[in-house]
């Protein structure tokens, strides 16, 4: 019996003798996994899953937002040849102040107290472009409601419209008030020339039928004289101003306000998009991590 169970406790040694540090370096030496069809079609369905599930997260949470409508009106700004300066920078300022003034507190302040807005929530649904290097400015309105936001925008390019100097309406302003009280002159010194003639008329007489006109009367003719000249000159320059104003392009509404096709925002598409995008780099990060692991593992570690 005791020879029996002998063999059961006898330790075996090998043949040819192996270091302990050799066997433990081969117990933990790294392996390269085959990567087979299987798994690269597996590694491929997990970047679907991924890009899907970030554009369809990115669409829903798009599509649960809260609508705004656009509308929008253009400014035919032209500006004036006459002060070209040989370059564009000139221009550029010029376009750029209008813009500014777009924005400016003279202009939306009344346009924020019409709609019971403040200055600062006006501006942030306007915004105001140059179209492709033209002579046109477009200003744009969002709001929750079309009609609102085309109401807006309507009011916006009135106010500033209003701001704009004229200089040749204010020219002709200026001539005209001027004709205006040469004619009234005119009208009081001939008022007072019949007078003094029917009084001169009045003192004829058989031996002097024609008597000679008083100082008073040829005073008050001359000065009728110097007015008519007056009246003339300025109705010349009148009627140049207005030949020049109606020859000249003039800063004006070029297109009515209207209201953009669909909402402007939230674009469910653009989210999805930009959601497809983000989860391609996600899905590149995975399938990087996973065949990292794949290619360097241990060999009991094999899953496949």
């Amino acid at each position: 019996m005791e020879a029996e169970s002998r063999p059961q406790n006898r330790s075996w040694t090998p043949v040819v003798p192996v270091p302990s540090e050799t066997v433990a370096v081969a117990m933990f030496q790294w392996k390269r996994l085959p990567i087979s069809r299987k798994v690269v079609m597996r590694y491929l369905a997990v970047a679907l899953v991924i890009v899907i599930a970030c554009a369809g997260l990115a669409y829903g949470l798009s599509k649960m937002g809260t609508k705004t409508y656009g509308a929008r009106t253009t400014i035919y700004y032209p500006l004036n040849a006459a002060l070209s300066s040989g370059s564009f920078l000139r221009e550029d300022r010029a376009l750029s102040s209008a813009m500014v003034d777009m924005e400016s507190h003279a202009v939306l302040d009344p346009v924020a107290a019409q709609f019971h807005l403040t200055f600062d929530a006006l501006s942030k649904k306007e915004v105001v472009t140059i179209l492709q290097d033209s002579e046109v400015i477009q200003i744009e309105v969002d709001d929750r409601s079309a009609s609102q936001a085309q109401s807006i925008v309507g009011a916006i390019s009135s106010s500033y419209l209003k701001q704009v100097p004229n200089e040749d309406a204010a020219t002709e302003a200026f001539l005209n008030k001027q004709i205006a009280s040469d004619n009234s002159q005119l009208g009081t010194l001939t008022t007072s020339f019949n007078d003094l003639e029917a009084k001169r008329q009045s003192l004829a007489s058989v031996t002097n039928p024609n008597p000679p006109e008083s100082p008073a009367e040829l005073s008050v003719q001359s000065q009728i004289t110097f007015l008519n000249g007056e009246v003339t000159t300025l109705q010349g320059r009148l009627d140049a101003v207005t030949v020049d104003n109606l020859s000249q392009p003039h800063i004006q509404q070029q297109t009515p306000p209207y209201v953009l096709n669909g909402p402007v925002s939230p674009k469910p598409m653009r989210a999805g998009l930009a959601g497809a995008l983000a989860g391609i780099m996600l899905a590149v990060i995975a399938l990087t991590l996973l065949l990292r692991r794949r290619l360097k593992r241990a060999p009991n570690d094999q899953l496949d």
